[in-house]
């Protein structure tokens, strides 16, 4: 993740990163640790098994056998592995699972033209756009509409089986694009209260970029979000 934690770009990172499957398996590895609530604010903070590991995603945090919603019940921050929020009072009541790895393929940024082909298929969120109304007078919060980009990119010959079907260059970069439009648009409430309204302005066919030899999907949407940024 990018340094801000709460930069809309990177919700949207962490957000596809739990709900999509990587084809090479690069952040399949999942993990837990147990906390005890103190029924006041509190962060925890995540132990990965491995010193090299970074935490990439959360995946559940659950309060006596219950889950709770994230960015509602609790926040995170993924470039310093911790969850904060204010738990039910227990001992070992809390337990987080998230996903770890040594590097992982969705980025709040553009690839880089060195990048070896096992660094693909790779995804980056770009925001392209932003304006905001207030809502009522000086005092008001203001409601912003922001403008992304998904940039899907697949080398030429690489192969995914789903289970049903085999996935290879051009047709990988559109079902990944699919699959992303899918979880938009049916999954969008788990980056509520911070991005909502979510619409699709774009999506183009997969096409082959030569500067860094692979499929190129590209996949434009708007979301909105109160007070961004603060």
């Amino acid at each position: 993740m990018a340094e801000y934690k709460d930069e809309p770009k990177n919700i949207i990172v962490e957000f596809l990163r739990t709900n999509l499957t990587d084809p090479r398996g690069r952040d399949t590895t999942t993990e837990t640790d147990t906390f005890s609530g103190t029924g006041a604010s509190q962060t925890l903070t995540l132990t990965p098994s491995q010193s090299f590991y970074s935490v990439v995603a959360i995946t559940d945090v659950s309060v006596g056998g219950s889950s709770i919603d994230k960015w509602q019940d609790y926040d995170l921050d993924l470039q310093n592995g911790t969850v904060t929020g204010t738990f039910t009072s227990g001992t070992d009541n809390i337990v987080v699972t998230y996903k770890v790895g040594r590097t992982t393929w969705i980025f709040p940024n553009l690839a880089r033209d060195s990048l070896s082909a096992t660094s693909y298929p790779r995804i980056n969120v770009l925001q392209v756009g932003e304006s905001a109304d207030q809502m009522g007078n000086y005092t008001t919060e203001l409601n912003h509409r922001i403008r992304f980009q998904i940039d899907i990119w697949v080398k030429d010959g690489y192969k995914y089986d789903d289970g049903t079907i085999i996935h290879v260059g051009d047709e990988l970069a559109m079902y990944l694009a699919r699959k992303i439009a899918k979880l938009l648009s049916s999954d969008n409430n788990e980056m509520y209260p911070l991005l909502f309204d979510y619409s699709v302005i774009n999506l183009s066919d997969a096409r082959w970029e030569m500067d860094k030899q692979c499929f190129h999907v590209i996949f434009e949407f708007y979301l909105s979000g109160i007070d961004i940024g603060e």
